[in-house]
Order: C-alpha cells, then sequence, then structure tokens
C-alpha cells in the first residue's frame, strides 16, 4: 500500500512525507493515514496502469498502454526539474506517464486510422513511405525472416547500410519479429565488420549489392567476400546475407547464401508472425567505442528509446501537426535512430531523410522542397549548411527549430543560426551517448536564451543525474566540477557479452558512470567541462586514440605512435598524431601513412595532421606528454598558417 501511495505523490512528495518527529504530531498522523487508506478509491484507475517499481530505476513511476495514442493538446507536460538545495543532485519530472507501447502497435494503431498518412520521405532515392506501407512491408519480410531463413524472436540481426528506405523497413520488421537489430557503421572495413559480426552474433547481415549506389561510398561486396572476413567469421553464427538494394551476381559469399527481396514474391503469402512484444525485451545493439580501441555493444530496449524520444520531444516543444523533421543524420547513431526514426512514429511527425550520408545540398534542397520546420543536426552539420546557404544566396524560411547534438555547441554558433536563418526561434543543444538511449539532458524551447547558450540543458523526466568526485564518488557542490553519473529508464540494460565492462561502467545502484566530466548549477542546469576518458569527437564522430595508434603500429616502419585531438572551428576536434620511424625500415611521409590507414579506419578516424618527430616530451622518463603535443602542434599550425 506505502509503495502505492509513493507512485501516486512521485518522488519528491515522497521526500516531503510528515515528520512523526515533529511538534504536529497529530495533525501530520492525521493527514497520512487519511492519504494512505483513501488512496487505493481515489486513484484506482491510475493505478491499474502502474507498472512494478524497479529497483534501480526509482523513477520508474506510472504507465499507461494508451496514452502516446491519444490526441493531446499542446500543453507543455514538462515540469520543473527537483534540484537538491546544495548538491548537484536532479531529477526530472513530467505531468505525462510512461507508455509501454511498442513500434509495432504504434504502427497497427496508426496505419488503420490513417494509412495513406506519408511519414518518411526519402529525398536522394525519391521514394515515399505511408503507414500502410510501412505496416505492410516490415510485417511481410517480418514473416520471410521466420518462416523462409529461420530468424527467431530474440536472434540478432545485423544492418550494414547507409540511409535508405530499406533501411527503415528492416528495422521495423526487426521489432514486429521480436529480434535485436544490429546497427553497424557502413564505413567499416574488413577487419572492424569482422569483429561486430563475431562479438554481436548476428546471424544474418543485411547490406547493399553489386551495382548499388552505395558502392562508391564503400566496397560493401568485396569486404564480405575477403579472405580475411570470411575467415574471422566463419566459427559465429553469422548464416546469411540479405541485400537491401542493388542486383545479386553471386548466390553466396563464401559459404553463406546471398538472398533478394526478388526470392520472395509479393504473391506469395505468409503466416503471420504472433510473438508477444515486451517494451523491456532487448531491442537495439548500437556499438560505441571502447577504450581499448575495441567497440562495445549497448543493449537498449523499446522502453528505454520510445519514452526518451517522446520526454525529449515534450522538452523541444514539438507537439502540433505542422511539425516536419529534416534528418541527414546516420540511422545507424542512437540520435538519428532514436530522434529520427522513433520520434515519427511515436508523435506522428513527418520525417524527411536527405541523403545517403549528410550532403549540404541536399540538406537545403530537402528543407526548401519539403518545408521542414525543424532540423537534428550536430554544431558542424549547421555550420556547413550556414556557409552553403550563404554563398549560394538562399533562404530557408520554414525552419523554427533546430535540435543539435553529438559535441559540444559553440554559443557563437547561437547567434549565428539566427542571423543567418531569421526563421529559427528556438536552437536546443543536449547531453547524452549511445549508452543513454541517448538523450538524458536537452534545454527547454522556453528556456532562458543565455542557459541555451550555454549549457546543455536538465535532466529529461524520471532521469537522474548527479556529478560526483571520481575518487571518492561523494556528490559535488553546485559549481563544482566532477564525473556525471546517471540513472534512470534511459540507461542501456547491459554491454552485450561483457559483464567486466558493465560492472565497470554500471554501480550496483544502476548508475552510469559516463566519464564525462560536468558542473550542475542550483537550477539543475549542466554543463559539459571535459572527459575523464580519452575519447576524442570530430564532427559529432566518437574516435578513441587506441584504435588509430593500433593501426599506426602495425605500419612496419612505425616505431611508436601518439594520437590526440587538437580544437578545430568546424568539427570541434581533429586528429592529430606523432609518431616515430624505425630506422632500420624506408622512410615515409605523411601522405604516405593516411594512404596506409584508409584501407583499415573508417575515413573520419584518419589523422588530419601526421608529424613525424625523433622524441616525445616527456612527463618522466618513461611517460610521455600527449598535453604537451597538442601545445606543440597548436603553436606550430599557428606559425604555418602565418607564414
Amino acid at each position: 500500500m506505502l509503495k502505492r501511495l509513493c507512485l501516486v505523490l512521485n518522488f519528491e512528495q515522497y521526500s516531503k512525507l510528515p515528520s512523526f518527529k515533529s511538534s504536529s504530531y497529530l495533525p501530520n498522523l492525521f493527514f497520512f493515514l487519511v492519504f494512505f487508506f483513501i488512496s487505493p478509491f481515489i486513484f484506482t484507475s491510475q493505478i491499474n496502469n502502474c507498472s512494478n517499481l524497479v529497483a534501480q530505476q526509482p523513477l520508474r513511476t506510472l504507465r499507461t498502454s494508451n496514452h502516446l495514442l491519444q490526441n493531446h493538446d499542446t500543453n507543455d507536460f514538462d515540469l520543473p526539474p527537483y534540484v537538491h538545495q546544495k548538491l548537484s543532485y536532479a531529477y526530472g519530472r513530467s505531468s505525462k506517464p510512461f507508455s509501454i507501447e511498442t513500434l509495432p502497435q504504434i504502427l497497427e494503431k496508426r496505419a488503420a486510422e490513417d494509412g495513406s498518412r506519408v511519414l518518411f520521405t526519402l529525398h536522394h532515392e525519391e521514394k515515399t513511405l505511408t503507414y500502410a506501407m510501412l505496416r505492410e512491408q516490415a510485417s511481410r519480410l517480418a514473416s520471410i525472416l521466420h518462416h523462409k531463413i529461420g530468424i527467431a524472436k530474440g536472434d540478432m540481426i545485423g544492418l550494414w547500410s547507409l540511409n535508405t528506405a530499406n533501411w527503415i523497413i528492416v528495422k521495423l520488421a526487426a521489432d514486429f519479429l521480436g529480434a535485436v537489430l544490429v546497427t553497424i557503421n557502413p564505413y567499416y572495413k574488413v577487419d572492424e565488420l569482422a569483429y561486430l559480426v563475431q562479438k554481436s552474433q548476428c546471424k544474418i547481415l543485411f547490406m547493399p549489392g553489386e551495382e548499388s549506389v552505395q558502392l562508391s561510398y564503400n566496397n560493401f561486396t568485396e569486404v564480405v567476400q575477403d579472405e580475411s572476413f570470411l575467415q574471422q567469421v566463419s566459427q559465429t553464427k553469422l548464416g546469411h546475407f540479405f541485400l537491401i538494394d542493388g542486383v545479386r551476381k553471386q548466390s553466396k559469399y563464401g559459404k553463406y547464401p546471398v538472398h533478394t527481396f526478388e526470392d520472395f514474391p509479393v504473391s506469395q503469402s505468409y503466416p503471420p508472425i504472433d510473438f508477444y512484444q515486451d517494451p523491456d525485451d532487448p531491442s537495439c545493439l548500437m556499438f560505441t567505442s571502447g577504450t581499448t580501441g575495441k567497440p562495445k555493444g549497448a543493449l537498449l530496449s523499446s522502453f528505454s528509446m520510445l519514452n526518451d524520444c517522446d520526454f525529449a520531444s515534450d522538452r523541444l516543444g514539438l507537439h502540433d501537426d505542422t511539425v516536419k523533421i529534416c534528418c541527414p543524420l546516420p540511422f545507424f547513431h542512437s540520435y538519428a535512430f532514436t530522434h529520427g526514426l522513433y520520434t515519427s512514429l511515436v508523435r506522428n511527425h513527418p520525417v524527411v531523410v536527405t541523403d545517403y550520408k549528410f550532403d549540404v545540398r541536399s540538406v537545403s534542397e530537402s528543407i526548401k522542397k519539403y518545408e521542414c520546420t525543424v532540423f537534428l543536426s550536430t554544431p558542424t552539420m549547421v555550420i556547413d549548411l550556414m556557409a552553403y546557404i550563404g554563398s549560394k544566396g538562399i533562404s530557408l524560411d520554414s525552419l523554427s527549430t533546430l535540435c543539435l547534438g553529438g559535441a559540444v555547441l559553440d554559443p557563437d554558433i547561437v547567434r549565428q543560426i539566427k542571423t543567418k536563418i531569421p526563421s529559427v526561434t528556438t536552437v536546443l543543444n543536449g547531453y547524452g551517448s549511445t549508452e543513454l538511449s541517448p538523450a538524458t539532458t536537452l534545454c527547454s524551447w522556453n528556456d532562458d536564451p543565455e542557459k541555451i547558450k550555454s549549457t546543455v540543458g536538465r535532466p529529461l523526466p524520471y532521469v537522474e543525474v548527479k556529478i560526483v568526485d571520481p575518487k571518492t564518488t561523494k556528490i559535488m557542490p553546485h559549481h563544482e566540477k566532477g564525473e556525471i553519473w546517471v540513472r534512470g529508464f534511459n540507461v542501456m540494460q547491459k554491454y552485450f557479452d561483457d559483464e567486466e565492462k558493465t560492472r565497470e561502467s554500471i554501480t550496483s545502484g544502476g548508475w552510469y558512470q559516463t566519464g564525462d566530466i560536468g558542473i550542475m548549477d542550483e537550477a539543475g542546469y549542466l554543463k559539459i567541462a571535459g572527459r575523464i576518458k580519452e575519447m576524442l569527437i570530430r564532427g559529432g564522430e566518437n574516435i578513441y586514440p587506441q584504435e588509430v595508434e593500433n593501426a599506426l603500429m602495425s605500419h612496419p616502419a612505425i616505431k611508436e605512435a601518439y594520437v590526440f585531438g587538437i580544437p578545430d572551428e568546424r568539427v570541434g576536434e581533429e586528429i592529430c598524431t606523432w609518431i616515430s620511424l624505425d630506422q632500420n625500415e624506408p622512410e615515409v611521409a605523411p601522405k604516405e601513412v593516411r594512404e596506409f590507414l584508409k584501407g583499415k579506419l573508417t575515413y573520419f578516424k584518419i589523422p588530419k595532421h601526421v608529424f613525424i618527430v625523433k622524441e616525445f616530451p616527456k612527463l618522466s622518463t618513461i611517460k610521455v606528454s600527449k598535453l604537451e603535443m597538442k601545445k606543440q602542434t597548436i603553436e606550430m599550425l599557428k606559425d604555418s598558417n602565418k607564414s
């Protein structure tokens, strides 16, 4: 009974229950007893919709099964967060409860009510997808995967492709089947792809075929037919390839059969999938780099991603029917995956996908042609867009809201945006990570402009954030730096097949240790002050130096290699490396080093600046100083620019 009452009163109210040590003992006792006994009757309708209270997620309170499918007005569900008076601890609040809907349930309802409504427009493919098309094609593919290929609920489905209409269909088919979608960076080469196939245990890999337009971005079909790749995956669970576009010229890649959509004619019917959809079941496996350079797979549920994007949309003020989202972001990233794909279905907002990958011309054309009102972007993309429309004299009058993520936002960029795109009234930045579904804090559409410029906002509803001393784990006072810890419904379930890394990242109390340094003020606004971990962020892409250093050290002429980031106005951080050469090997030039890395690393991981040195600055006789390398590099680049 007390647990039931706590759910209704909410976390903050529960913390303020009457104290029996106070002088007003009898009135307080009377108040408590009255609510204790009558709450079951007053709140019966709400209690019937409650989920179980999860110990590690204390703010996971009321859920309803159909609130997302009801017509809400434009009321702001967002409530001011609770913030501790002295310590850097806060949690978000909302008048809206959780949803326990799954995407197939929402899609079924939307298709029945308004099947002809266009939800996705693929500008580059000149395609549109309506609710009815999404339901029919996704459910059909799920049936094919299950009945003809043998993929079952809980199996891993790999998806290795750029942004296409069929990417969306495959994702929703996995949801209908109850399988786990493994999103894979489409620029991965042999070793990177082989590692993910092995680590994820995926049974089928969706990818572009021969003659696909996507082959101009990566040699997909050559990678999977490479002898090294086939050898590395020979002992894995991989059993099939499925081409999502292009043509099939071979029936097998190695020993693995190759399927296409044409193998399963529309005239042929298949029994429907009838698996129970639990919103807490794993839904997606997204890989994020680790400190060793090897990616770690964050296992996420539909519940976490769906509610994350719903609460974030409230924070953005996206309520009315005029919202149309422009998404140039890659689907395999958590940002686009959740706040592009999920948001479209959850909020019934049409999404325009601009191109296979980010192209500033396609973005400009899409916003102009389809009159997009919301732009999902990184700061780097916005900088490029402003430069492009400025040089071409283009106005984008339909845009009103920009939601930025993936990198720290320079306050000056906000001023530039509102000058060059005057119709934009709201520019919001947020903070999160793949492990956090991904949003954790976000500024609100009605926040003070100075807060929007200088912070990444406050915790989303039902998400706790605290700043702790990294050594003692004690909560820091307001305005003091410490590590950002997060607890709530949005925290990943675990790192897949990696119990050690999971224990290192998530405490026994359910707190995810981000490794980022932050500062919280007395109103709960968060500022990002740096990173404990060595991760670099270039144009929104996460890069770990160790992985690049390992690739460099595989060159026979390179003796030592150290990688670090230097500030860059456009991409945030540019990748730089200092290397020393083996005197017994032929010399190599910086250009040759970069060419060598192209066959081993995704393009954005390749250092822009390569310096060949004889020795490295050191803090002691055994430890090099990357900080000193960084300082010297910045000075050298300044001098070269002057000359």
